[in-house]
Formats: structure tokens, C-alpha cells, sequence
């Protein structure tokens, strides 16, 4: 009997082990800004805005209520960021903003300490290889899954290349 507590505590160490080292590899994927308000993804070389569009880094986390767009009225507010300063956001794709998808049982499903208080809801993302405003697509921070659609307002955090 004794034997098996001891294995048991092993076993639980080693999973811990296991899950804090999980946890080291993904802080180091983000790295975020000295201003705290963009996260560089060192896995895909994308930066990424910290907060969704409408709320505001106040040096702690992200505050404020998330503007909610149609597609076509996000990808305009990326056009309007990107010239206002001199960095070249965008809406990203579906497959972009899929890489922030981490699955867990706790929502929002993506990297709370990179994206502190994302709202576990739809982000709009573009489908790859179109640019009009019938191709939108939703990712959902609350469940991982994706969606087709440009009609409904949604949130959308933006991105732009390294």
C-alpha cells in the first residue's frame, strides 16, 4: 500500500511537472511589448494588437467594452488604424487567427496572460485569398471553433506582419 501512495505522488509530480512545462513553452511563444500594447508570435511572426478593437491596455489589462463590427466595417477600422499609426494592421485570416486558439476548459480559449481579458465570443477573420466583404470568418474565443459569415458584428483583434 504504501508503494502505490508513493507511485501515486510520482505520478501526480510528474504531471505537474508536465503541466508547468507546458506553461513555460507557451509564455515564450508571446513576447509582448514595452508598452504592453502589441504581442509578437515568435511561432507564426505576427504581431498581434494585445487588446480586441474598443477596449484599451491601461498597463495591467485590457478594459473596456469590445466594439462590435460587420465584416466589412472591421476591415475598415483596420484601413483607418493602420495609416493613423504607420503600421500596416489588417484583419487577419482564419488560419492567422487560429493560431491563437490554445483548447482548454477555461474560456477564452487563447493565451490569457499575452491576451488578457479577450471576450470568450466571435473574432472576425478573413478567408485566405479573398478581399471583399462576403467572405468573412468568425473564430469563437469561447469554444475554438470557426465560422463562415459576414452579416452578424462580432469583435476582431488586428494583426500585421513582423
Amino acid at each position: 500500500m504504501r508503494k502505490l501512495k508513493w507511485g501515486a505522488q510520482l505520478a501526480a509530480a510528474i504531471g505537474l511537472a508536465c503541466v508547468c512545462a507546458g506553461a513555460i513553452a507557451a509564455d515564450e511563444r508571446f513576447v509582448v511589448s514595452a508598452d504592453g500594447q502589441e504581442v509578437l508570435d515568435t511561432k507564426t511572426s505576427l504581431v498581434w494588437r494585445r487588446c480586441v478593437e474598443g477596449m484599451q491596455w491601461d498597463g495591467k489589462a485590457c478594459k473596456g467594452k469590445a466594439t462590435r463590427y460587420k465584416f466589412g466595417e472591421a476591415k475598415q477600422r483596420a484601413d483607418a488604424a493602420a495609416p493613423a499609426q504607420g503600421k500596416a494592421w489588417r484583419v487577419p485570416t482564419k488560419d492567422e487567427l487560429s493560431t491563437l486558439v490554445i483548447k482548454q476548459k477555461k474560456k477564452p480559449m487563447t493565451d490569457k496572460e499575452a491576451f488578457p481579458n479577450t471576450p470568450p465570443s466571435l473574432q472576425w477573420a478573413k478567408r485566405p485569398g479573398f478581399d471583399d466583404n462576403l467572405n468573412g470568418w468568425m473564430i469563437d474565443f469561447g469554444s475554438g471553433k470557426g465560422f463562415g459569415g459576414s452579416g452578424a458584428k462580432e469583435s476582431v483583434r488586428l494583426v500585421r506582419d513582423k
